[in-house]
């Protein structure tokens, strides 16, 4: 049975023995009335730590402790309850953390509650982040629960004077579950003199994280890691803001109704994740197979500023406009299926620069394209893209399969497919651009 899934009644037993007989156990240890005060609160917890010495295991039993100073853990040491019993509840901290870790190595929290009392009554900026870890390695928070109001479920910070990546390394989020709380994980801002906050081989995986805002924030620097298999919920539109991310995967994810941001972003991959609609800005990116549900005032998908992007086998079921990429050198966008009420597939420029070197080849779109000037595929401010392979479908509107507007250059238009009829749009229209086009069947 893998720890931090609750233990059995045996293994309990057993830690309640070892508890019986002094309060160790084999490099064990169980939380009992440390202080001799009659009372179970967090000063409890930091003896039992604290007399525990490194790589032990300190048990926190099934009951509600009330914690007035926060719980720190040290390096090697694993903390463990039974999952959904075992409570550590704030009271009186002010906007200090609930438990931390900080410089710590090897640490494991698994199998807690971590909550607040009813803080209703303080402002939002004295609440506090129930777990916060700053510039640590080889840290595992697993099975936990998150409850009450909040800052950040899970608080990732850094220290000063160390190079941002090498901040925090090694850190593993798995199966826990947050809400209320303003973000379910947060990592950085940074203070100001540091050039950002840091993490390398983080992981993020099979979470379910609420927040008032952003379920997951993050503003800072991470590399070769994953976000992988969370569910996301945010009260506000944006699920998750990501910022700065390179060597990472956001694969799996599933943001009901919410929208994913990530900027500054690649090499990586963005792929089978579930949300309503997706702004990416970065480079080497694969973005595929995802299910996006539609946004009904702008793109659904948006790729901005970005190049050698691969846009792939996503599925786009409703929205206003379908996938748009504004500046972006050199990118693919192929086999994607798209439904929307404008154009469902637009190339362009933003603030003057132009798209360049995109492919648009072997895509299935279906549009109203209630605009008269509309297509269901448009090249505007673009120079030398392809367009080829694609079937365009429309339900009512009178744009062409494919329009190319003024300011697009070099354009090579070839095999499209559409059922407009000559007279109501055709295939192809240009703007008075010059376009290079074959065997694009009316």
């Amino acid at each position: 049975m893998r720890r931090g899934r609750g233990l059995s009644g045996l293994v309990l037993a057993v830690w309640l023995l070892g508890a019986a007989a002094g309060g160790a156990h084999e490099g064990h240890r169980v939380v009992g009335d440390e202080d001799g005060d009659g009372r179970w609160t967090g000063r409890d917890i930091q003896l039992a730590l604290d007399a525990a010495g490194d790589k032990a295991v300190v048990f926190v039993p099934p009951r509600v402790f009330e914690v007035e100073a926060t719980v720190r853990v040290g390096s090697g040491q694993t903390l463990e309850g039974e999952r959904g019993r075992s409570v550590l509840e704030r009271r009186g901290l002010g906007g200090a953390p609930l438990v931390e870790l900080e410089g710590a190595t090897g640490v494991e929290v698994r199998g807690l509650v971590l909550r607040t009392a009813d803080l209703r009554s303080e402002r939002p900026g004295q609440l506090p982040n129930l777990l916060r870890i700053v510039s640590s390695r080889g840290v595992v928070v697993e099975d936990c629960r998150f409850r009450g109001p909040h800052r950040a479920s899970i608080a990732i910070d850094v220290a000063e004077g160390e190079s941002p990546y090498e901040q925090n390394v090694d850190i593993a989020l798995r199966a826990n579950d947050a809400e209320g709380g303003t973000h379910g994980v947060r990592l950085g801002p940074p203070p100001t003199d540091i050039v950002g906050s840091g993490a390398t081989r983080l992981r993020i995986e099979d979470n379910r994280l609420a927040g008032s805002e952003a379920a997951v924030l993050w503003h800072g620097l991470a590399r070769e890691g994953s976000i992988r298999g969370n569910v996301l919920n945010s009260k506000l539109d944006v699920h998750a803001l990501l910022e700065g991310i390179s060597e990472m995967d956001v694969v799996g994810n599933r943001a009901e109704g919410g929208s994913f941001v990530l900027r500054g972003v690649g090499p990586g991959r963005i792929s089978e994740n579930r949300c309503a609609d997706m702004l990416v800005s970065g480079s080497r990116l694969t973005i595929g197979d995802n299910v996006l549900t539609g946004n009904e005032r702008a793109a659904t998908l948006r790729v901005e500023r970005g190049g050698s992007v691969v846009v792939s086998g996503n599925v786009i079921v409703a929205g206003r406009r379908g996938i748009v990429l504004r500046a972006v050198d050199g990118a693919s966008v192929t086999g994607n299926s798209v439904r929307s009420e404008l154009a469902a597939i637009r190339i362009d420029g933003l603030a003057g620069e132009p798209s360049t070197s995109v492919s648009v080849t072997g895509n299935s779109v279906l549009t109203s394209s209630v605009a008269e000037s509309a297509g269901a595929i448009v090249l505007s401010r673009a120079e030398g893209c392809v367009v080829s392979g694609n079937r365009t479908f429309f339900t009512g509107g009178s744009g062409p399969g494919v329009r190319i507007l003024e300011g697009a250059e070099d354009a090579l238009v070839v095999g499209n497919l559409s059922n407009r009829q000559p007279g109501r749009g055709g295939t192809v229209e240009s703007d008075g651009t010059a376009v290079h086009q074959a065997h694009n069947p009316r």
